[in-house]
């Protein structure tokens, strides 16, 4: 009876093995990055350098972005503290570079900022139409998806899969990365104004586009092995016998001891032989399923029926890591249609970038400052040396 014990939890971890494999599919999405460049500024005409060159009081005004005090939203106050810190560079740098500047709280009220400046004795007037960094919006980005397929060691392959596939995906990806941020595009936007006579005598515009290089996480989902049919069914069957023929023996060897009252006698096995030979054949039945099952292996779900489907996320589905597509990796590109913010994680580099730009621009003036024409001094008139009177001629 020992022996024929055995067999059944044999069996029924056969059967755990059987059922308990799981295929791993997922993606990682990155972000190309073609919107990466930059916009150079036209350098400044004649007239302008001239005038940045013999200018003395200059003033800057801010965008109106920066003087909105309508909205009170947590964007809108970190736009405005941001906006100061770099007005207030750029007035800094400029006194460094030479010049008298007029500070930009003193150019507003009911009218025009150049006529403030006037009245202020403002050479020059900087007009400032973009100042902050922006992050650049998902439309002017790509994405690509690297799908890859996990072994039982946890090791990821490169996986190829159909377009249907790699839309559907896609949209997955987009519903999931809403937040995400491709990167940030830096841009001062400034026109300079001759308070004298109004007009513009130059613009600049320079813009740099940044990568966030945001590690995007793995997505995976986890389907089902099916297990082989053949090999289920004898596995199912050989158990089932197996579990009959020990219930049966289990009832004979409980019943056997007991003493029949008509005869007197101990009664005898009431299914005979039937128990073991149940076991038996089984226990051969099942394990030929097993094996059947290990050699055959087990069916896996296909990429089509797992990946980017509700019912095979993991709960863990987002794992840090990076897959290193090959040669072979299928990768579907799409245009992006969200935008994105992560705010905490950009604060620093937007600060970076529009301190950046700030510079660039004041480097710029301190240049045709330094080309100031310095007056001469006034020319000294030497005293005329006396010439001795000619002699006489006598009169003849």
């Amino acid at each position: 009876m020992t022996r024929i014990l055995k067999t059944l939890p044999l069996l029924c971890v056969g059967a755990l093995v059987a059922c308990g494999h799981a295929s791993t599919y997922g993606y990682q999405s990155t972000f190309d990055k073609q919107f990466l460049g930059s916009e150079e500024s036209e350098p400044p005409p004649v007239e302008a350098r001239q005038l940045l060159a013999t200018a003395r009081t200059v003033a800057f005004y801010p965008p109106d972005a920066c003087l909105n005090t309508t909205t009170e939203t947590q964007q809108d106050k970190v736009l405005r503290a941001r906006c100061g810190v770099l007005l207030s560079k750029l007035e800094r740098d400029a006194e460094r570079a030479g010049y008298e500047v007029v500070s930009w709280v003193n150019l507003r009220g009911i009218q025009r900022p150049i006529d403030y400046a006037r009245d202020a004795n403002v050479d020059v007037l900087f007009e400032i139409n973009e100042l902050s960094p922006q992050r650049i919006k998902a439309s002017e980005s790509k994405r690509k998806l690297a799908f890859f397929e996990r072994n039982d060691n946890g090791v990821d392959h490169d996986l190829d899969v159909s377009s249907a596939v790699g839309q559907r995906c896609h949209a997955w990806a987009k519903q999931g990365d809403k937040d995400k941020v491709a990167g940030l595009q830096s841009t001062l936007d400034i026109k300079t104004v001759s308070v004298a006579d109004g007009r513009a005598r130059w613009h600049y515009r320079r813009t740099v586009s940044s990568s966030v290089d945001e590690q995007s996480p793995k997505i995976r989902f986890v389907g089902a092995n099916k297990p082989n049919k053949l090999g289920q069914t004898l596995m199912g069957v050989g158990l089932g016998v197996v579990i009959s023929g020990v219930v049966f023996a289990l009832v004979d060897e409980a019943t056997a001891s007991m003493t029949n009252p008509d005869t007197g006698m101990p009664n005898g096995k009431t299914f005979g032989d039937y128990p073991s030979y149940g076991i038996v054949a089984g226990g051969i039945v099942g394990v030929a399923g097993l094996g059947v099952t290990v050699v055959a292996g087990q069916a896996k779900p296909s990429p089509e029926d797992v990946l980017c489907m509700g019912a095979h996320v993991v709960e863990d589905g987002g794992v840090e890591g990076a897959v290193v597509p090959g040669p072979t990796a299928s990768q579907h590109t799409f245009n992006e249609t969200t935008t994105a913010s992560a705010e905490e994680a950009l604060t620093n580099l937007i600060d970076r970038l529009a301190v950046d730009r700030v510079s660039e621009f004041v480097a710029i003036l301190t240049e045709l400052r330094s080309k100031r024409p310095q007056l001469s001094p006034p020319a000294t008139i030497e005293p005329a040396t006396p010439t001795a009177a000619a002699p006489a001629q006598p009169i003849r």
